[in-house]
């Protein structure tokens, strides 16, 4: 993703300066003040880059044998070069125990992590558990702890994207991407169902072989644990923490969408490398997380929801505001409040013009939503035709905020993709679903955690708590009628709701249900993807997918306790957790 790193120099710089610049010097002239600033610095801001054009304008060549090594003569650098600071700022920040990189006899270097640092063998996860990762470092951002990832968002993080995976030369001096293989773990196979020995070898973002005895530069040891597919998640709002609405009203817009961020990273480091965002986050934080200003998920986003007049979308309260506490509008936006074909139509076609992934509509009232019926279908047939029709005009899929059974029958005649909710289900909508293919995104968190900050916030309505009270009972007997009736069923969570960086509960939740562990890691894995038009790259740990795995303590194929069990996650082919 990074292209041509020589025309990049002024960004690769930050990362390159620890193993560039010659050891520090202690000037004997003033250290500070008018003085230093004064002084002439003593020779070039920084080394050539390796095999580009440095600051000097002259072309340097890479050094067969040698990964990391500047052409030339050290030369002396002033204390006060900004990029000589970053290097010392971020040796100071290393963890115990890391060190420079040592030479092997052959001449080339050990893979490094960000700012030189060797990766420790441990990683503090949840009760000191941690990947067994060998002496050189499987990614530029490595496993790191809980306060050097802090410190690591502080940096520039632009090269996170440009050169995330580690290289290794060749004798005759060529740069490849080196091999990480995660060794002699048991590899899950969403399709079979079954799960055996196997290594897994990654270059780059892509998985390249998956075998026994297989070799590379680097390794991960999964012995005696589970390997499989990065999760996927069908259904988050990153915008959102809770809905306590009293806090979101106090809450500056600018500020979510920094939390944003910490959900996002929190929910990769979980185990889910791949969302979908169902209202909230737009173009921008996807923009964000592509360029690697942030960490987190890929994800594909909704944007906002479609809704009728006193709908599940529509804020509107008793006292005759509308206070727009969850979705506050903001520039690029669309209000997405319809009444009416030419709204629908417009509305549509201004998400699209958003950046909208998917389409989202609600044919139902919510419990959250504080004048709806949840049971009760919302907008008129010739609405949610003119909806599909824009939809598949822009070729997108609809997903259907629905949990009556009349507004799931609505949603799945006018043809949407999916169903979120479904709470109310009865058997003609069931057997709809079988025959049209619809898919189900069951979200059994939400109604939990919305009693749960109901018991612990004074900020949720009663009428919310009542509503998710009778929802509870009714929703779990709908997803048992409609896995039994073979219903298609995606792992979705409605986090933002739920905590982030649980969304695996969701799938101990399936299974407390009769559904399989077999089934549930389906749902999260192939079954997501399917839904999401995304099965040719994710879903499966077999070659030519992305390398989005998860290592899971002990071999078995099961989802009790299941984010006590994640030890390793692994995205595009980098080591995040």
């Amino acid at each position: 993703m990074g292209g041509d790193l020589a025309g990049r120099h002024h960004v690769c710089s930050r990362r390159c300066a620890h193993g560039f610049l010659p050891p520090f010097r202690r000037s004997a002239e003033p250290a500070y003040g008018h003085a230093r600033r004064r002084r002439p610095r003593a020779g070039p801001r920084g080394r050539q880059l390796v095999g580009g054009i440095g600051r000097s304008g002259r072309r340097t060549a890479p050094q067969p044998g040698c990964a990391h090594r500047a052409v030339g003569r050290p030369r002396t650098v002033d204390r006060g070069d900004l990029r000589h600071r970053t290097a010392r700022s971020r040796d100071r920040r290393a963890l115990p125990g890391s060190r420079r990189p040592s030479r092997r006899a052959d001449g080339a270097a050990h893979r490094v992590g960000r700012g030189g640092r060797t990766q420790p063998d441990h990683r503090a996860r949840r009760g000191g558990a941690g990947a067994d990762v060998d002496e050189r470092t499987v990614s530029d951002r490595g496993v790191r702890s809980a306060a050097d990832h802090r410190a690591g968002h502080r940096r520039n993080c632009i090269d996170n994207r440009l050169d995330q995976h580690v290289v290794r030369a060749t004798p005759d001096g060529q740069h490849v991407t080196a091999r990480l293989l995660v060794r002699g773990g048991h590899v899950f196979d969403p399709i079979g169902g079954t799960a055996g020995p196997a290594d897994v070898v990654v270059e780059g973002a892509r998985i390249v072989d998956v075998g026994v005895g297989l070799d590379g530069d680097t390794a991960i040891d999964a012995t005696g644990r589970l390997v499989v597919p990065g999760f996927i998640d069908c259904h988050v709002h990153v915008l959102l923490d809770d809905v306590d609405t009293l806090r979101l009203l106090q809450t500056p817009l600018s500020l979510r969408f920094f939390q944003a961020a910490r959900n996002l990273r929190l929910t990769l480091r979980a185990g889910v490398t791949t969302i979908r965002d169902a209202a909230g986050a737009d173009l921008g934080v996807k923009q964000a997380l592509a360029a690697g200003l942030i960490d987190g998920p890929d994800m594909q986003i909704a944007i906002g929801m479609l809704s009728q007049t006193g709908g599940h979308g529509d804020e509107w309260l008793p006292t005759g505001e509308c206070v727009h506490a969850l979705w506050p509008p903001y520039p690029g936006r669309p209000s997405t409040v319809v009444d009416g074909v030419d709204e629908m139509r417009r509305a549509v076609r201004e998400l699209v013009r958003a950046g909208a992934d998917v389409i989202k509509v609600a044919t139902t009232g919510g419990v959250i939503s504080p004048r709806s019926d949840p049971r009760r279908a919302q907008l008129a047939e010739e609405e949610l035709a003119v909806m599909m029709a824009e939809a598949r005009a822009a070729h997108l899929h609809v997903m259907a905020h629905a949990q009556g059974a009349q507004g799931v029958k609505n949603a799945v005649r006018a043809g949407v993709r999916s169903i979120e909710h479904g709470v109310y289900l009865d058997d003609e909508a069931v057997d709809m679903m079988v025959k049209n293919g619809t898919w189900l995104v069951p979200t059994l968190s939400a109604p939990h955690a919305i009693l749960r900050q109901a018991d612990t916030s004074g900020g949720i309505a009663d009428s919310t708590r009542e509503k998710a009270a009778a929802a509870l009972e009714a929703h779990e007997a709908s997803v048992r009628l409609a896995h039994a009736a073979g219903v298609r069923i995606a792992m979705g969570t409605d986090a933002g709701i739920s905590r982030h960086g649980e969304n695996l509960r969701e799938l101990e939740l399936m299974n407390r249900l009769g559904i399989s562990a077999v089934d549930a890691l389906r749902a999260a894995s192939t079954a997501a993807a399917e839904l999401l038009d995304a099965g040719a790259d994710i879903g499966e740990l077999c070659p030519g997918k992305r390398a989005d795995m998860v290592i899971l303590e002990g071999p078995e194929i099961s989802v009790e306790q299941l984010p006590e069990r994640v030890r390793t996650v692994i995205h595009r082919g980098t080591v995040v957790a």
